[in-house]
């Protein structure tokens, strides 16, 4: 949790009185967050007077508190006779709920929002160890059936308001590790004499290319299996070996040999892999709630 909070962060815990609302108090106080003495601040509010199904109340309830970190541990619960006997009312309350926190949360750019899910998001028959994407990969448990679809409901808004950039981020830096995985690799010598390497360096030139590679087919079979969940070595990898190739470039583009008759270095030598290394600790942030399972 510390990777996300800092101890000067008011913290909104919804549903605070349910188990899990107060387990996550007691941890956050435990821990040194919403603390008053060093900036931070612990927001809650009491079911009668702020009703998180009706969105003019959330509204209102932001702009004046203005959270910095919202988690919804809130949520209409009830046993299987219950669920069974009004789902209606379980889909509506609990899709209601997350719709109003989690707009609002977009609305005023939060710096973390985390939303509780459930087992019962998973298939019935699904063996375990469970992971993370088996989520709507066969039938739920009928009995909790409404919750469930509800919880996943708020699972994939979430996805939808943030999932894309990241996305397309990914995509982006996997195209560009590509084609210098294929300038370097597959177009060594014309890439070599755009940059005035000589051709002796041919076997040197395409060695380096091929950890490129590497790091470019690993992505391609992330994208393959299904998300990035437990891949947190690629990523430092990706972000470690793009810093290291910045500050080369920039101690190689700086030197004598650049100044040498026939070298072509320029600017793009530090310019690209720093680029590539604010991307990919952009993704590393962004995705360390998955990486890091």
């Amino acid at each position: 949790m510390q990777n996300y909070i800092d101890k000067q962060d008011s913290i909104f815990v919804a549903g605070h009185n349910g188990m899990v609302g107060q387990a996550i108090i007691r941890e956050l106080k435990k821990s040194g967050y919403c603390n008053e003495e060093v900036g931070g601040k612990l927001l809650t509010r009491e079911r009668s007077k702020l009703d998180l199904t009706s969105y003019q109340d959330v509204i209102s309830w932001f702009k004046i508190n203005q959270p910095k970190i919202v988690i919804i541990a809130a949520a209409k619960v009830g046993g299987i006779k219950a669920n069974m006997n009004y789902p209606a009312d379980f889909i509506h309350d609990n899709l209601q709920i997350q719709i109003n926190l989690i707009s609002e949360s977009y609305n005023y750019k939060v710096k973390k929002l985390i939303l509780f899910g459930s087992s019962c998001i998973y298939p019935k028959n699904l063996k375990k160890p469970i992971k993370e994407n088996q989520m709507m990969t066969g039938p739920l448990e009928e009995t909790n059936e409404s919750y469930s679809i509800a919880k996943i409901a708020g699972i994939k808004m979430i996805e939808a308001f943030n999932g894309w950039f990241l996305f397309i981020l990914y995509l982006l830096n996997l195209a560009g590790g590509g084609f210098y995985a294929y300038q370097s690799v597959l177009n060594t010598e014309n890439f070599m004499e755009k940059y005035g390497i000589h051709r002796s360096a041919l076997l040197p030139a395409r060695l380096a290319g091929s950890f490129v590679l590497t790091t470019f087919l690993m992505g391609l079979y992330i994208i393959y299996r299904g998300g990035p969940e437990g891949t947190w070595v690629f990523f430092n990898i990706l972000f470690i070996q793009s810093l290291i190739f910045t500050v080369l470039g920039y101690i190689s583009v700086k030197s004598d040999v650049a100044e040498m008759e026939g070298v072509k270095y320029t600017a793009e030598g530090y310019i690209a892999p720093a680029i590539f290394t604010v991307v990919n600790a952009v993704l590393i942030w962004g995705l360390s709630d998955k990486i890091y399972m």
